[in-house]
């Protein structure tokens, strides 16, 4: 019988700690009805459930996606910080230093294009 303490929304709850090897350890499912629970992405940290965020240097697709992809500038791209950042599913820029946008490649206003994908 399958009842709702089951279902992998609760994947890693079990985990109460939150250093990032902790968050890294956990499991996680984007979907809650799942009976499967999945080992935490590469270059992510996982809170437990469906909670998923990139680390330093990473950003992720969108809330519905596990796959996390390395920025073009890992400097850009600040994560989703342990504590600061997990309602932030994709991850977040550096937009002090000019950088927004999917993958933080987007040079905010003030700021212009330089090589590697950097923002002068």
């Amino acid at each position: 019988v399958h009842t709702e303490t089951d279902e992998c929304h609760l994947c890693g709850s079990d985990i109460d700690q939150d250093s990032a090897d902790a968050l890294t350890d956990r499991r996680y499912s984007l979907n809650p009805k799942d009976q499967q629970c999945w080992a935490c992405p590469q270059n992510a940290y996982c809170w437990g459930g469906d909670a998923i965020g990139p680390r330093p240097g990473y950003w992720r697709l969108h809330s519905d996606s596990a796959e996390i992809l390395e920025c073009p500038h890992k400097e850009a791209c600040k994560g989703a910080r342990p504590g600061v950042d997990e309602d932030l599913p994709t991850g977040s820029c550096n937009e002090e230093e000019g950088y927004s946008g999917a993958l933080c490649k987007v040079c905010t206003q003030g700021y212009v294009p330089g090589e590697r994908s950097t923002c002068l």
